[in-house]
Order: structure tokens, then C-alpha cells, then sequence
């Protein structure tokens, strides 16, 4: 009977997780809660994925993991756990800490889901690819049947609230949409891999329309790193250069040789700036906030806390983990994704990868790249992509490692106890924030005169209410 209803929590909750990620999978081109700004409907759709992942894992719980990836989770958020209740505003910490927690916990989850569920994600990516190509072609053509005759990338390009969020999940999809694309033709569907390889095209002219350096030379160091470690792979690689090539062809075309046809204006971002950004302002404060508080930082998201005319995230993971953790954590999160990225590229050369897991590691080494300068562990979206992308990895590159094996009762109980912290906050949120969010921050915005950079919520800086 027990076995039976615990079976019965687990199946039940997957169901939900599937339903709440189906809905995450396609709002970043549907707004489904027209009361929020796209970042914040993000978020919420984040929040409820892993307030029922939680639940999932309490009720049932990973079987599989090591000692060392034990005591490094629960030394970086005990030290976490720590460093809220030190920072200035203890709520907002914990909010940020409980989000991390849940990310790590979903990936953990979706590690245990059988193998021969996994084809369900990269079905979910290109499914989201073929809605964002399709719009932007629809926009592109609009340029000339409206009468407009102008062709301006800010407005080409939807389905993120900021063309830096697409270029996040560009350096987590198109990896494994290139997966796809070869699959589809060893299986002689040569239809489906034609229209696979458009849709990628097209998706590579939004990538140099977004001129996002940060893209371009993610996937560069990670297919590089790829062939360095396993050259097997150089098809998987001759494959996404190839897209990439018809791409930039694409890219020509359309903004350069058919726009001048009709003598129409084109408005283009620049890829070859060469300044920061802004960004040597924000990585200063960071830099000076952990020195100040070199052991326990800051507090997680109270570098929002810190006015400032760029942004509400330093735009550089390493130093903002220094700054609101601190130290300590900062070397263990390290530590962390080496020890992981050892393991993975231990059976990226081993004989038992495929394709999928070289653009596993290409994505997850791509977002880690662009993370140096950008925000990625911090949008919603993206955080969620990689936590699954994660789980997936996890749950392949450790079929027969030592990191697999199975959990001792103490080791489980201490995770499901910090899991149930992480729902508690995570709860608290849904409950308490949400129903008036829009109202606090519309408020905050009236009295102050400030402007969206967002954070956790796209009013990022804190405290607005």
C-alpha cells in the first residue's frame, strides 16, 4: 500500500512538473498572464515548476548521488542560508536562495526521469525554435507589406522582453536543435531535416542581428573545447558551422542585398563594439562589495539593494557570487562544475556518448562562457533551461560512474530537508507576491521615478515596496 501511494505521488507529480514546464516551454513567445510584464509572467511560471518539482522530490527523491556532490549542495546553501539571514534584506536573500536551491533540485529530478524520456526536451527546443523563427520571418515580411519600409532589430525580434535573453537561450538551444537536425536525417527524413535546417538558419540571422558577442564566442570556445576532448564529435561541429555559414549568407541577404533592392533603411545593432557596456561599473561594485564582506558576501540579490545607473546583477557570475555569497561558496560552486564538467568529459571520450551528449556539453559549457558577461544565472528562463539541460546531462554521463551511485538514508533526508526550506520560501512567494505585484511595483515606479532592470522580479532593484 505504502509503495503504491508513494508510486502514486511520483507519477502524479511528473504529470504536473510536465504540465507546468509544456506551459513554461512556449511563454516566452505567448504571454499567458496578461497582468505581468513578460520577465515577471517568466518567473512565475519558474517559480510554479519548481514548487512542484519540490514536492516531487521530497515525496520521492534522487536515488543517485555522490558523497562530494553531497557535502559541496549542503555546504553552499547552509553558507547561503547563512549569509540571508546576515544581509541586509533577509526576505529578498531568501527568495534568490530558495530559487537556486529549487534549480539544483529540479535538475536532480529530471535526472531520475528514465532515458528514454528525454527526447520530450530537445522536442520542447525546437518546438520553441520554430515559434520564434516563424515570428520573426512574419515581422520581416511586415517591414514591406506594411509600407513601413524599415527594418529595425529591436522591433524584428520578439518573444523576449530583451534581445540579451534571446541570446541566452540561442547558446542552450541551437546546440541541441543541431542534434536534432542530424537524427532527423540518419533516419531518412530528409523533410524534416530540411525544415529543421531552415528554421536554425533563420535562427542564426537573428543571432547576428542580435550582434551578441557574448553568443558567438560562447558556442566558438565550446565546439572548440568539444573537438579538443573528443574529435569524434567534428561532425556535430561541421554541422553547426555549416548552419551557421547559411546563416550569416541569410543575414546578408536580408539586410543588406534586398533591403538595398528597395531602397529601405535598416537599423541593426553593432556586433563589433568593442566597449563594456557599462559592465566595468557593475563588476567595480561587485568587486568592492566582497571585499567588504569577503566570507558570507553581501546577501543572495542584495547587490540590488545598491543603486546604480546599469543594472541590478553584476553581469558576471563568478564575482556575483563573491559579492552576495561570498568567498567560501564562490570556490565550492567552482569546485562544483569542475568536478562535474570532469565527469562529463570523462564519458564525452568514453565509448558509450552520442551526439546528444556532445551538444549537451556544448550548451552547458556555451551558457557558462556567456555567464562571464551576462546575466545568465539570473533570467528566469534561462536558469530553468539550464537546470534541465543539467538533469539531463547528469542522468547520462553518470550511467556508470562512481557519481552514481545510490544515496545512503542520511545523505537523502538532509537534502529533503533543505528542499523543504527552498518550498517553504518558494510558496511563501506565490502566496504573498504575486497576487499584488504588478500594483507594488506600478507604486514603486509612481513615487520614485525608477526605470525596469530586472533581477528576480523586472523591477530588479530592491527594496520597491
Amino acid at each position: 500500500m505504502d509503495f503504491n501511494r508513494l508510486e502514486f505521488q511520483k507519477v502524479s507529480a511528473l504529470v504536473v512538473v510536465f504540465f507546468a514546464f509544456s506551459f513554461f516551454s512556449i511563454s516566452c513567445v505567448l504571454i499567458f498572464i496578461s497582468e505581468l510584464k513578460w520577465h515577471d509572467q517568466q518567473r512565475v511560471a519558474q517559480l510554479i515548476l519548481l514548487f512542484f518539482a519540490l514536492i516531487g522530490f521530497v515525496f520521492s527523491g534522487a536515488q543517485r548521488f555522490s558523497h562530494q556532490f553531497f557535502f559541496i549542495f549542503v555546504f553552499i546553501f547552509i553558507c547561503g542560508l547563512f549569509s540571508c539571514a546576515d544581509s541586509e534584506y533577509v526576505i529578498w536573500s531568501l527568495k534568490e536562495w530558495a530559487c537556486y536551491g529549487g534549480l539544483v533540485i529540479l535538475a536532480l529530478y529530471v535526472s531520475e526521469l528514465p532515458l528514454r524520456t528525454h527526447v520530450v526536451f530537445p522536442g520542447m527546443i525546437v518546438f520553441v525554435l520554430v515559434l520564434l523563427s516563424f515570428q520573426f520571418l512574419v515581422a520581416y515580411i511586415s517591414a514591406y507589406l506594411s509600407g513601413i519600409y524599415m527594418l529595425e532589430s529591436n522591433v524584428l525580434i520578439g518573444g523576449f522582453s530583451n534581445p540579451r535573453f534571446y541570446g541566452q537561450f540561442q547558446v542552450i538551444a541551437l546546440p541541441i536543435a543541431t542534434c536534432a537536425l542530424r537524427w532527423l536525417w540518419s533516419r531518412d527524413n530528409k523533410v524534416g531535416a530540411v525544415f529543421l535546417f531552415g528554421v536554425l538558419s533563420v535562427q542564426w540571422v537573428v543571432a547576428y542581428c542580435l550582434a551578441g558577442r557574448g553568443v558567438l564566442v560562447g558556442l566558438m570556445v565550446a565546439n572548440i573545447a568539444l573537438l579538443i576532448v573528443a574529435v569524434k564529435f567534428w561532425r556535430i561541429v561541421a554541422l553547426q558551422a555549416a548552419v551557421a555559414g547559411v546563416g550569416l549568407g541569410l543575414y546578408l541577404v536580408f539586410f543588406f542585398l534586398i533591403p538595398s533592392w528597395f531602397d529601405i533603411d535598416v537599423n541593426l545593432r553593432d556586433g563589433l563594439r568593442t566597449s563594456l557596456s557599462g559592465r566595468e561599473v557593475i563588476w567595480g561594485i561587485a568587486w568592492e562589495l566582497f571585499i567588504a564582506n569577503p566570507v558570507l558576501g553581501v546577501g543572495p540579490m542584495n547587490f540590488s539593494a545598491v543603486l546604480n545607473p546599469i543594472a541590478a546583477h553584476p553581469h558576471q557570475f563568478i564575482l556575483q557570487l563573491l559579492a552576495e555569497w561570498g568567498g567560501g561558496v564562490a570556490v565550492a560552486v567552482l569546485l562544483l562544475m569542475i568536478y562535474a564538467a570532469r565527469a562529463g568529459w570523462r564519458f564525452i571520450r568514453s565509448g558509450l556518448a552520442t551526439d546528444f551528449d556532445a551538444v549537451l556539453a556544448i550548451s552547458l559549457v556555451s551558457a557558462v562562457v556567456l555567464a562571464q558577461v551576462d546575466g545568465v544565472f539570473v533570467m528566469p528562463y534561462t536558469e530553468t533551461w539550464l537546470a534541465i539541460i543539467a538533469g539531463l546531462a547528469t542522468a547520462r554521463w553518470t550511467q556508470n560512474a562512481s557519481f552514481g551511485y545510490s544515496a545512503t538514508r542520511y545523505k537523502l533526508m538532509g537534502v529533503r530537508l533543505l528542499s523543504i526550506l527552498f518550498l517553504v520560501v518558494i510558496g511563501y512567494t506565490l502566496m504573498i507576491d504575486v497576487p499584488d505585484l504588478q500594483n507594488k511595483q506600478q507604486a514603486y515606479l509612481d513615487s520614485h521615478f525608477a526605470g525596469y532592470m530586472p533581477r528576480f522580479w523586472i523591477l530588479g532593484q530592491i527594496p520597491w515596496e
